[in-house]
């Protein structure tokens, strides 16, 4: 083969500089782990169990106390769960509690104008992107515009008391986040025994 001239080898490349946004557009084999992300694993059974006994007794205690959307304080239950550590679950229970009461305020302000169900559709847009911004980085303060957004959802259909809907979030917030709590306490104790 005579006639053929052989190319030059390539030159050595770097790898491009990642991006922070890179463990979103790569697609690494899968189970691999990824330097930076915490490994995915399977829940263990106990955590399962977890949250089964936080949901169950939030809306039983809900349900007892008689007022109108147990699902709140079972929301308000597992929430804090998620958080990695027992200490960032009880924080997290704590911001959901703070940020729920002090979200209570514009939510009774906003409630109180009688939006009819367009302006509420575009006020809750609103606040969901305010919320998509702000839960990565302050929960509580992100709290301030999901329990607005929360209550004027469940206003498009019914016009249900503002007082009645105050009440109940705050309420069945509380209960939810306090049984998480004690939730986390008992585990704590019983783990350091």
């Amino acid at each position: 083969m005579a006639g053929r001239t052989s190319r030059p080898p390539s030159p050595s490349r770097r790898p491009a500089p990642r991006s922070r946004w890179s463990w979103a557009t790569s697609t690494p084999s899968p189970g691999a782990p990824q330097p930076g992300r915490p490994s995915l694993r399977s829940p263990r059974p106990v955590d399962s169990l977890r949250y089964v006994v936080a949901v169950g007794v939030a809306g039983a205690l809900a349900a007892a106390v008689g007022i109108g959307h147990p699902w709140w304080a079972m929301v308000a239950a597992a929430a804090p769960l998620s958080a990695p550590g027992r200490q960032h679950q009880v924080l997290r229970a704590g911001h959901r509690i703070a940020g729920t009461t002090l979200g209570l305020l514009p939510a009774a302000a906003l409630l109180s104008l009688g939006l009819e169900p367009v302006p509420i559709v575009l006020v809750v847009v609103a606040l969901q992107v305010v919320t998509e911004l702000l839960v990565p980085r302050n929960y509580a303060l992100a709290l301030l515009f999901i329990t607005p957004m929360a209550l004027l959802m469940g206003t498009v259909a019914a016009q249900p008391s503002t007082r009645a809907l105050i009440v109940d979030r705050g309420v069945e917030t509380a209960i939810g986040a306090l049984v998480a709590i004690t939730l986390v306490v008992v585990e704590h104790r019983h783990t350091t025994k």
